[in-house]
């Protein structure tokens, strides 16, 4: 099975999709040794660390940090030395009290429950350190949001160039070509297999700048020049019957004189 989908990807999707990691990684590993063979794809120049971001059942939890994982702030917390859009590295995990250590980039130590700092905790991600090979030649997914480069989660590219310090030139499906810094570069995984079509973003749609969602205004019909309070109007019954007589009402009715019962035909 895994083989069809290794001879498919020489197709124009140039992708797999697989549900598991393992499953993945396993795919991964057949294609680029195929490309390999093939000499679409160079040989391995060493592994270089990538960030993967995980996904915790249950926020607040301190035993799923591990020593070394990248947790990048977005509010952050500056009463606790936590400074937004900033990212510390996890030093030490002490599970028993629901505590981690972090170094963040003024290379100062924060202590602090994950529980406790819900703000900082929920608004922040979680990236640990993988080891993959990087190969001129190389398809890519890139796995973080970048304004600076104008490019999304989920953007797929090609390697063009390996720099020597760490750096990649890519060219994106859209043609777009960029250049991603060793930092940069670390958000980025093997474009070959990935776990979901709706991870996927269609080739050419690689700019932040997205279409915007319609307004109220073009999804509903226009109630302009109309009032919230308008009365509905009433609907009016003929009171005549078909040859043109009027009706005659039949409800028995108190007279007002006498007390008694009336009907509109006379006297009871």
């Amino acid at each position: 099975r895994s083989c069809k989908r290794v001879r498919r990807y020489a197709g124009p999707d140039r992708r797999s999709l697989s549900e598991k990691q393992s499953d993945r990684a396993a795919v991964t590993a057949q294609i680029r040794a195929e490309l390999q063979q093939a000499g679409r794809l160079a040989r391995d120049q060493g592994d270089r660390p990538m960030l993967r971001e995980q996904q915790f059942r249950q926020a607040g939890r301190a035993a799923d940090y591990k020593p070394g994982d990248v947790v990048q702030y977005g509010k952050g917390s500056p009463k606790h030395g936590l400074l937004p859009k900033t990212e510390a590295t996890v030093e030490t995990v002490d599970s028993r009290r629901n505590l981690i250590v972090v170094r963040t980039g003024q290379d100062d130590l924060v202590t602090y429950s994950p529980s406790r700092l819900k703000t900082a905790t929920n608004d922040s991600k979680v990236y640990r350190p993988e080891l993959q090979p990087i190969s001129q030649g190389e398809r890519i997914r890139i796995t973080r949001n970048d304004k600076e480069l104008n490019v999304r989660a989920g953007d797929f590219a090609t390697v063009t160039r390996i720099d020597a310090k760490g750096g990649l030139k890519v060219r994106l499906d859209s043609g777009k070509e960029i250049g991603l810094t060793a930092k940069q570069s670390r958000h980025v995984e093997h474009g070959y297999a990935v776990e979901s079509a709706r991870r996927v973003r269609p080739s050419g749609s690689s700019s932040l700048a997205t279409k915007r969602r319609p307004k109220p205004s073009e999804v509903f019909p226009s109630t302009r020049g109309t009032s919230p309070f308008t009365p509905r109007p009433r609907q009016v019954s003929s009171s005549r019957l078909p040859n043109g007589r009027r009706l005659r009402s039949t409800n028995r009715r108190r007279s007002r004189r006498s007390g008694r019962f009336s009907a509109a035909t006379g006297s009871a």
